[in-house]
């Protein structure tokens, strides 16, 4: 588990200290959340995977006014309670989850002009590559075969991601996925129809 997180957890749980045990709860919960969140995204990321997954996720979308019910909002008392919270809620809101992912990594391209005019240009030049079904390219009256020219596009990209800190991207985006959702799966108490649908 992050420090950050760690730190803005303690006062939640009331303690003073990260003992041993309460870091080793803290660390199994931030894993199951990562596992958790990573099972809400797309496996195919094609124009039909996104569509089939829109389709069989969105269907499942919360209503605003059930998602930010600040009624529900209670300090958890444990890191069961936690851990209980993240499993019901991160199950009953994954689509508004997979939503506000999404968000986070729109604003964190659009902060970053020149990633993102990075990975639209790496983008588009594999597309051009592997779009074709010849197994060459004629490029500036050279020929070269599709697996140079993919290579060389891998190359290219390393300064490109470098200079628009594409590691450092990733890690604000992961970070502020687990401290937005795992702080609202870990505040808010289960809605009743997910208690109810849990207890049949």
């Amino acid at each position: 588990m992050p420090p950050f997180a760690a730190a803005a957890a303690a006062p939640l749980l009331g303690t003073s200290g990260a003992g041993a045990a309460a870091a080793a709860g803290a660390a199994l919960a931030s894993s199951q959340a990562a596992s958790r969140l990573s099972g809400l995204l797309p496996t195919r990321w094609t124009v039909q995977g996104l569509r089939e997954y829109k389709d069989s996720k969105f269907q499942n979308w919360r209503p605003v006014t059930d998602f930010l019910d600040v009624r529900r909002i209670r300090k958890p008392a444990s890191w069961d309670m936690i851990k209980e919270r993240a499993n019901a809620n991160l199950g009953y809101y994954q689509t508004n989850y997979v939503v506000i992912f999404f968000l986070i990594c729109i604003y964190s391209l659009m902060t970053s002009p020149f990633l993102l005019f990075s990975l639209a240009i790496l983008a588009i030049a594999y597309h051009v590559i592997n779009s074709s079904n010849s197994p060459t390219l004629t490029v500036l009256g050279n020929t070269y075969s599709t697996t140079q020219l993919n290579t060389y596009l891998a190359v290219l990209s390393i300064p490109l991601l470098w200079l628009g800190s594409a590691a450092s991207t990733v890690f604000w985006i992961v970070g502020a996925s687990l401290v937005v959702i795992g702080g609202h799966a870990a505040l808010l108490e289960p809605p009743v129809e997910r208690a109810f649908e849990e207890s049949v």
